[in-house]
């Protein structure tokens, strides 16, 4: 499998009780988009990828993306309708050019970050995690 692929007008939140976030976006970035807080642009997020080792640091899945200056609105944790078909019961991780992927899609060099396990085959549990401080070894 490789990165999801995301149809944007289908990404929402999945129930009333999430924890979501008003953000400042530093670059145009779409809806389903794992972002961070880039400290050399006045904390204002952009996509996130987990080549980078700053990038790794998710803050959250973006519910509607924007570009630089806009207000935009992410997911931090709680149930979200994602916008894509994934598989019940599969984690889902940080991809290492951005987006969402499956473990297995990581490489030497990435970093393991968690962004949440599948409910249903639309609904992911977002639940982020820096799951490795260092980089995958990949036997």
């Amino acid at each position: 499998m490789a990165i999801l692929s995301i149809t944007e007008p289908n990404v929402a939140p999945a129930s009333l009780v999430n924890l979501m976030e008003l953000v400042t976006m530093g670059a145009t970035v779409g809806r389903g988009v794992p972002v961070y807080r880039d400290l050399t642009a006045s904390s204002k997020l952009i996509a996130a990828d987990a080549d980078l080792t700053v990038s790794s640091l998710v803050a959250g899945i973006t519910l509607c993306g924007g570009v630089d200056t806009s207000i935009g609105l992410i997911l931090t944790k709680g149930l979200m309708t994602i916008g894509a078909t994934v598989v019940a019961g599969q984690t889902y991780y940080l991809a290492p050019t951005g987006g969402i992927c499956l473990f297995s899609d990581l490489g030497p060099g990435d970093f393991a970050v968690k962004l949440g396990i599948a409910t249903s085959t639309t609904i992911i549990d977002v639940q982020i995690e820096l799951l490795s401080a260092g980089t995958i070894a990949l036997a």
